[in-house]
């Protein structure tokens, strides 16, 4: 019998091995790596007071079991979701923001970058496989009502899952 890796222990992992993501030799791929509850960019940028160029918020998004039974016995396989929000910012605008230029990496490279990075990454979590694994991306849209509160800024989301491990208990008759 073994127990889920819990949500925390996962989020944390991945905080720490995002913030030592690099861009280039010694450059910091984000300036800022933070949990939030929600994937709303705006509401994050606001309440987290990130002012920084280059961010990556994670949002905790849910769980998913796959469930066996044989005799008396129950096996329970947990996959924990969860979305990272990654954002750039340029002051020569949204495009810039989007695919870089000679200041910015731009979010299509950092989503590359972190992808690359995190595919497959067991976070350092033995001996549970935790095993991280990307299942769809895809632009933040910031409406043009909302642009001027971010201005240059512009962001990806990806959604990741990470097998938690498995339990087994005995069910009773």
């Amino acid at each position: 019998m073994s127990h889920f890796v819990p949500t925390l222990t996962i989020l944390a992992a991945l905080k720490t091995a995002c913030e030592a993501l690099e861009l280039s030799i010694g450059v910091r791929l984000f300036d800022r790596v933070d949990y939030f509850h929600s994937p709303d960019l705006l509401q994050a940028l606001k309440q987290l007071h990130s002012f920084k160029k280059r961010a990556c918020f994670l949002v905790p998004s849910g769980d998913d079991f796959t469930n066996a039974k044989a005799g008396r016995d129950l096996r329970s396989d947990c996959t924990r979701e969860f979305i990272m929000l990654l954002t750039d910012q340029s002051v020569s605008g949204a495009t810039a923001a989007t695919v870089g230029d000679s200041k910015n990496p731009g979010v299509v490279l950092i989503k590359d970058l972190v992808i690359e990075s995190l595919l497959g990454a067991n976070l350092a979590l033995q001996p549970v496989l935790v095993r991280l694994r990307p299942i769809d991306g895809a632009p933040v849209i910031i409406s043009l009502e909302d642009q001027p509160k971010a201005p240059g800024r512009q962001a990806w989301q990806i959604t990741w899952h990470a097998d938690a491990g498995t339990t087994s208990v005995a069910v009773p008759l």
